[in-house]
């Protein structure tokens, strides 16, 4: 209760407390604005509901149904020891039948493969949009949508063309895992863009210092004598961008700024203490804006997302057709059971560790966090600035690792496949030779045995 009313306190002080220097509010031309979050989960719920409509049209009972029904109760017409005895079976069936899944060298191989090419996409379903968002200036919203206007198409189409290609060529199972392996090096070889990156964002206080004449900022300092006297709170993020020198400040209260055109809401700023004017400068211009900093590379984005969507494309390309090769690499009486121990292999090695793993991989390269008005800890809010030249690092190195034990493992399920017809073939000479090593053991030939026959 304490601590409740302590913070209760703290918000009233703050909102109560109102310098000159720090009275902007945020519009929704600022980085910091989320905006309407929910209407994706309002829209997608009613356009549920209208699909789910046409299911009211349906008769109480379809066609038929009493017969089948009626079927269905002579089936079980058994006695309850004979159920249970019958559950009892498949029960005990159960081990075995996991046994020799787990034991099948090229199910286990397509399973692992599944579940590295998971953990990547999952990763960058995730946080893709944050490494746009960083590496190349981008609004979050923007990033978001370019994330889904590249993964979408590329994801459903990669899906489609593979899926067409295995029914098209009439691929066996090993076709289908050399098809795999080609569609995993071919994704391998376009996972370099990942390289491909912009300097880092000069942030006033973070990785600059506020006065240029000081050289390389040695200690990350937000408060200096330009802005002392505002008392300008850490943990509010509303970025300005200086527009001379194309350096950004956390607020405008921490770039000084006292004047800006469109009250409360300004986008435009005119007086700012920590921003010098040069001589000569026409006063009807603007010192900042209320937007973040261009960046030096803003063409590159276009390689970068030409290169990432063939990466994602080659990355789902394989994706039916890994289904289809695990389907044929197991026993017809075990591919439901397969598909299921596959599922969970893919989701505990790769769907729910990757993004977690991503997550706190791109928190290492953090510049600076947001401050919590309520905590004490450094970083207990949100990251504001990245390291990009780190961040590009990491996020190779983890697509990287994950493609090649994709592709090795692909390259395994491909190398130990024996098709059905050659494993039978080879059970019978391995079952030759151990009859042929007894019978020399007892001093008996085949000659001996087939005279036997004979007689």
């Amino acid at each position: 209760m304490h601590k409740v009313n302590s913070r209760s306190l703290a918000f009233a002080e703050r909102s109560i407390y109102d310098s000159v220097c720090c009275r902007w509010t945020i519009t929704g031309d600022s980085p910091a604005w989320l905006g309407a979050w929910w209407i994706g989960f309002l829209g997608m719920g009613c356009l549920a509901l209208v699909i789910s409509l046409p299911l009211l049209l349906f008769p109480s009972d379809l066609p038929n149904s009493r017969k089948f029904r009626a079927e269905r109760k002579k089936e079980h017409r058994c006695s309850q020891v004979e159920e249970r005895s019958e559950l009892r079976r498949r029960l005990s069936e159960l081990p075995r039948a996991l046994k020799s899944l787990l034991s099948n060298k090229t199910f286990m191989s397509i399973n692992l493969a599944a579940a590295a090419d998971a953990f990547l996409v999952m990763a960058f379903s995730t946080y893709g949009p944050k490494i746009i968002q960083s590496q190349f200036g981008y609004s979050a919203s923007t990033a978001s949508v370019i994330m889904g206007a590249v993964t979408i198409p590329m994801g459903a189409g990669g899906m489609f063309i593979g899926g067409y290609l295995v029914k098209r060529f009439n691929l066996d199972c090993r076709g289908i895992l050399k098809f795999c392996l080609v569609c995993s090096l071919a994704a391998l070889a376009t996972i370099f863009v990942l390289l491909i990156r912009c300097p880092n964002e000069s942030f006033v206080g973070v990785n600059v210092p506020y006065n240029s004449s000081q050289g390389q900022l040695r200690t990350k300092n937000l408060v200096a004598s330009c802005n002392e006297e505002c008392d300008c709170r850490a943990y509010r993020y509303d970025p300005v961008c200086a527009v001379d020198t194309n350096v950004a400040f956390l607020t405008p209260c921490h770039a000084g700024c006292t004047a800006g055109k469109g009250g409360n809401g300004a986008v435009e700023f005119f007086s700012c203490s920590c921003i010098g004017t040069p001589s000569g400068r026409d006063p009807s211009l603007p010192v900042a804006k209320r937007e973040s900093c261009a960046t030096t590379c803003s063409n590159l984005h276009y390689i970068f997302l030409t290169f990432f969507a063939l990466v994602i494309l080659f990355t789902f390309l394989s994706g039916i057709p890994a289904v289809s090769a695990t389907l044929r690499c197991v026993e017809d009486a075990q591919r439901p059971f397969a598909m299921g121990v596959q599922w969970i292999v893919v989701r505990a090695l790769g769907s729910i560790p990757g993004p977690l793993s991503m997550g706190a991989l791109i928190d290492t390269v953090c510049l600076y966090w947001q401050k919590d008005p309520c905590g004490s800890s450094e970083n207990d809010g949100r990251c504001l600035v990245y390291d990009n030249t780190n961040m590009s690092n990491a996020v190779f190195a983890v697509a990287v690792i994950c493609k090649i034990m994709a592709t090795a493992f692909f390259f395994l399920g491909w190398w130990l496949y024996r098709p059905p017809l050659e494993e039978a073939a080879a059970d019978m000479k391995e079952n030759a030779s151990d009859a042929t090593l007894t019978n020399r053991q007892y001093g008996v030939s085949t000659t001996s045995v087939q005279s036997i026959h004979v007689d």
